[in-house]
């Protein structure tokens, strides 16, 4: 051991032995603490309360603490996932826009809650329903405003038409999918001039102009909260539907013109800000409100202006 070492030991054990207290020292405690000392009994009845309000006060945050986690990631996992830029299966030579509307009619048979989710809860199937519902109506319009510019009358697009309009997507999806098979062997030859576009640009400004009356009156009014839930994806739905077949139907029209029109593309931003509008809990504040915003306002207000910019479209340049 090094002289350092040795007055260090020394140190401490000197400090130790005048630390140290003595052996017959009296231990204090409440029962040999003078009388001015010792509590009273309205004291510890008192300090017993404090306690116990603490325990329980603590009890009661932590619940409220967790149960608001809960409810936070029970909305996260509520909310409705669309792909904003889809992978349309369409055949060579066929017409993108028959892909789209046959995707779009296919949405609700994609089991695209099984493979997003570990499991879907009642408000997601429920959210999901409206918006692919209202999904599939773009592609109905464009069903019924088929026209064939070269060959014989299909009667393809007679059963998808007919399929359509009964509601059955999956018989619709199976029409346009055989109908793109003819059309990918030139037997057939879908119309996709300009006016063909143009034609239903002005159907989606209709149809998007109507959503977004709707919006603005629920927000106005005080609907239950629930129709108001399912009006508000349904919205998204429809914008999404627009959005995936205005840009099909823009890239089969052989006029450059329209692919590059400003207007074109204001109204993919719109329908792609109205379709990916995703907020995490759903209120119905006051209409611009900043902590409590009125979804239907702010979905609404996108969507009328996807159908001003689609309705100039309808004019050619």
């Amino acid at each position: 051991m090094t002289l350092a070492q040795r007055f260090r030991w020394f140190i401490y054990r000197l400090r130790a032995r005048f630390s140290r207290a003595p052996d017959n020292a009296p231990v204090y405690s409440v029962e040999n603490a003078p009388a001015a000392d010792k509590p009273t009994l309205a004291a510890r009845v008192r300090s017993r309360l404090h306690r116990y309000f603490r325990i329980t006060g603590g009890f009661v945050i932590t619940l409220l603490l967790l149960g608001a986690v809960g409810l936070y990631l029970l909305s996260v996992v509520s909310r409705v996932s669309l792909e904003l830029s889809p992978v349309l299966d369409a055949p060579e030579h066929a017409p993108r826009a028959l892909g789209a509307a046959e995707y779009l009619f296919e949405l609700p048979q994609s089991r695209v809650l099984d493979e997003q989710h570990l499991f879907a809860t009642p408000a997601l199937r429920r959210r999901e329903a409206a918006a692919f519902a209202a999904a599939a109506e773009p592609a109905r319009a464009y069903v019924a405003m088929l026209r064939i510019r070269r060959g014989v009358r299909d009667p393809l697009i007679e059963e998808a038409r007919e399929a359509a309009a009964e509601q059955d997507g999956t018989a619709a999806a199976e029409a346009l999918d055989r109908l793109a098979a003819a059309a990918s062997r030139r037997q057939i030859v879908i119309d996709g001039s300009p006016d063909a576009f143009r034609a239903l640009a002005g159907e989606a400004a209709a149809a998007l102009a109507a959503r977004a009356a709707e919006m603005a009156e629920r927000a106005r009014g005080a609907n239950a909260a629930i129709e108001d839930d399912d009006a508000f994806h349904a919205a998204r739905g429809e914008a999404y539907g627009w959005l995936v077949l205005l840009h099909a139907a823009a890239a089969d029209t052989e006029d450059a013109a329209i692919r590059d029109a400003p207007a074109l593309a204001r109204t993919m931003t719109a329908l792609a800000r109205a379709a990916g509008y995703r907020p995490v809990l759903f209120v119905s504040g006051p209409r611009g409100g900043a902590f409590t915003p009125n979804h239907l306002s702010v979905i609404g207000l996108d969507i009328a202006i996807a159908a001003q910019e689609a309705r100039e479209l309808t004019t050619p340049p």
